[in-house]
């Protein structure tokens, strides 16, 4: 079966109104009868360099304007605008209800966990209800496929979660001269200092409470 998609179509008959309009420019037979009957006539050649000046300028525009890339691109844009204004859902476990997030949808991501959380067990095309039993085999072995992959991302999304959050409670460290040294106990550090207060203070504390109990 050919390809039969929005894409395919829409850019078959792009290229082909192109192509209409990309053919050389030249003067009907009518004209030139009637330029040869004219006192004053335009000389061939110079019909001739003019028509060949301006189909240089015709080609130049047309490889800028109707290159395939563009043709491409508004023909993905048809398809767009096609399957948004009414593209049809391809299945529903629930025809009859109004909830369509269990829909699958012709431009679903399957990338993402919701769409693949979609997915049926049993593909069901009313378009070929005889689907082989090959064809079910091969979809339900990618479905599974998916399916595994999808959990081996969220576990690796878990373990990415785990090192970031390790990586965060390491961040102090990163800089030791600003985030430990000055928690470290020596001679001038800043927690040597309050340690040596606190000294002090216990042994006012500890005077204090002798001379209360004599």
């Amino acid at each position: 079966m050919g390809d039969s998609t929005v894409v395919s179509v829409k850019s078959s008959f792009l290229r082909s109104q192109t192509r209409l309009l990309t053919q050389p420019v030249q003067p009907s037979s009518r004209w030139a009868e009637r330029n040869s009957k004219q006192e004053n006539n335009l000389p061939d050649e110079t019909v001739r360099d003019v028509l060949r000046e301006v189909n240089r300028i015709l080609r130049r525009h047309n490889k800028s304007v109707y290159s395939s890339l563009s043709i491409q691109h508004v023909a993905e844009q048809i398809d767009k605008l096609y399957w948004n204004a009414g593209g049809v859902d391809l299945y529903s476990s629930n025809p009859g209800s109004e909830d369509t997030s269990a829909l699958l949808r012709v431009h679903d991501d399957f990338t993402e966990q919701r769409h693949i959380d979609k997915l049926p067990e049993e593909w069901e095309d009313e378009d070929d209800p005889t689907a082989t039993e090959e064809a079910q085999e091969e979809y339900r072995a990618l479905t599974k496929k998916l399916q595994s992959l999808s959990e081996r991302r969220k576990a690796l999304r878990n373990k990415l979660e785990s090192y970031q959050q390790l990586e965060s409670l390491l961040a102090p460290f990163q800089q030791p001269l600003e985030s430990v040294q000055p928690n470290l106990v020596t001679r001038d550090s800043e927690l040597a200092a309050e340690l040596e207060k606190t000294h002090a203070l216990g042994i006012r504390v500890a005077a204090r409470v002798a001379t209360m109990k004599e």
